[in-house]
């Protein structure tokens, strides 16, 4: 009986997590999507990431959009349907995860919380993240560790590391992974401690050595290394560095904040005895405080970033407020409380969702953010009509996503636009390469906002007045036409 209620309850909110995201079908694909799919589009032999489509991210995420691609047709339907399907998977590893935990009575609610997280209006532009796409592998990973520190069977602990590796390599967020599972091996005091933390520790970097050898020989194959490492290592440091530079008093804050709440949480476990197996309270607060590190590291604080927090906030506020209610009030009191709560959350989520999740008539939340993608694809559309496949386009703001959108080729390497390669990558060598591929490209459309003063050199000004006119204005972009 037992069995068969839980089936039901998976089914349920599997059922729920498919018909909330059934909403984004109906939208225009997003400024990072764009990049993802136009990367995964164009990769081939004459066409290589980091070499000729360059981006900071490690290949996972492209080797996920074209999987899609090739699985379901090379449409951003086709990303949306992996997504979901992603989602879906994402959620019962979760569910498992929380079982092997011994926390059942928690699950359920924790689940509903993940689905309406992952669906939600207020995480911006999150429809088919690098962030949505590792949950499934990391949620995997961990119940698959959780089982090997139960069962102690070898194979387990390779396929825990074969799966946090995976989530790596679809953003390197998932670094914190390895450290949670390296914690929860030294946090055991049984005699072999030492030697299970070094064979912990050696099978994860096995894994992972396996992983980047792998990549490293299909790009060293292609002649193409020292692009892959310069981009998603070397650049990817400096990235960081610059926003450090952009934003110091946040970084501040945010590192202040962050270090003060792990520093008390390591001081108390300390000090306190070791322990045969992790308890759940220990296991949720060093995993939500190591993922709420990653995500603060990048300084930027975009919205998506949330949901790599998803499972173990959900967990955290499930759990805690569940040991709350049972301490404080009777069982009817709990049960009218479950449903009042459950009903308000549910109903705050329908609203927010009907004013913001449609792209065509932007009222809601983020009304400025459907706004701009209904903009670019309508100019998209215009661009698309008025050139062959031979001819080129450019944006000054997202020229993947632009290149996706009007089903033209880009002719640069650098997908983001000026004002955005400028901000996150700053003055120097790399700046003068994209004026330089502008110049040589010359496209025969291009797109650009007309709140910029000036776009990224004074060179490139000069050469667009010479070459370009305006041709026409939709809202606040401009689209310039070359002159033959």
């Amino acid at each position: 009986m037992k069995r068969f209620r839980y089936i039901i309850g998976v089914v349920v909110l599997s059922v729920l997590l498919i018909v909330l995201r059934l909403s984004y079908f109906g939208q225009i694909i997003g400024w990072d999507e764009g990049v993802f799919a136009y990367i995964a589009q164009h990769w081939d032999a004459n066409s290589l990431p980091y070499r000729d489509l360059i981006d900071i991210k490690l290949p996972g995420i492209f080797l996920f959009y074209k999987l899609c691609f090739f699985l379901f047709g090379t449409t951003y339907r086709a990303v949306l349907i992996g997504g979901s399907i992603f989602a879906v998977a994402g959620l019962w590893a979760y569910l498992a995860l929380l079982w092997q935990l011994g926390m059942r009575r928690s699950a359920w609610w924790a689940g509903l919380c993940y689905v309406l997280m992952v669906c939600s209006p207020l995480i911006q532009g999150q429809r088919v993240q690098p962030e949505l796409v590792m949950l499934f592998p990391t949620c995997l990973g961990l119940w698959f560790f959780l089982r090997y520190q139960k069962e102690n069977r070898e194979y387990l602990l390779w396929a825990a590391a074969v799966s946090i590796s995976t989530a790596y390599f679809i953003k390197q967020f998932a670094a914190v992974l390895f450290l949670l599972v390296w914690y929860i091996t030294w946090r055991q005091s049984n005699a072999d401690r030492s030697a299970r933390i070094r064979h912990t520790v050696g099978v994860c970097l096995s894994v992972l050595t396996g992983f980047y050898i792998a990549v490293s020989g299909f790009f060293i194959s292609n002649q193409s290394f020292s692009y892959f490492w310069y981009w998603t290592h070397v650049r990817l440091i400096f990235y960081i560095g610059r926003v450090l530079e952009i934003q110091p008093l946040m970084t501040t804050i945010s590192i202040t904040l962050v270090l003060l709440a792990i520093s008390g949480f390591i001081v108390s476990r300390l000090r306190s005895s070791l322990r045969q197996a992790v308890a759940p309270d220990e296991f949720i607060l060093v995993w939500f405080c190591l993922t709420l590190v990653i995500i603060s590291a990048d300084f930027h604080f975009f919205s998506y970033y949330c949901i790599f927090l998803v499972p173990s906030l959900s967990l955290l506020l499930v759990h805690y407020a569940v040991r709350l209610v049972k301490s404080r009030i009777s069982a009817g009191m709990r049960r009218l409380f479950v449903i009042m709560a459950s009903l308000f959350s549910f109903s705050l989520w329908v609203l927010l969702t009907s004013s913001s999740f449609s792209s065509s008539n932007a009222t809601g939340l983020f009304a400025s953010y459907y706004r701009d993608e209904a903009l670019v694809a309508e100019a998209a559309a215009y661009m698309n009509a008025r050139t062959t496949p031979e001819d080129h386009v450019w944006s000054f703001i997202n020229s993947a996503w632009l290149g996706w959108l009007s089903n033209r080729s880009t002719c640069t390497r650098f997908l983001m636009g000026a004002e955005h390669f400028a901000s996150t990558f700053g003055a120097g060598q790399n700046e003068q390469e994209y004026v330089d591929e502008f110049t040589s490209c010359q496209p025969r459309y291009f797109l650009t906002k007309n709140t910029q003063d000036s776009l990224i050199s004074e060179q490139l000004d000069q050469l667009i007045t010479r070459r370009y006119q305006r041709e026409v204005t939709m809202g606040y972009y401009d689209i310039f036409i070359r002159r033959d």
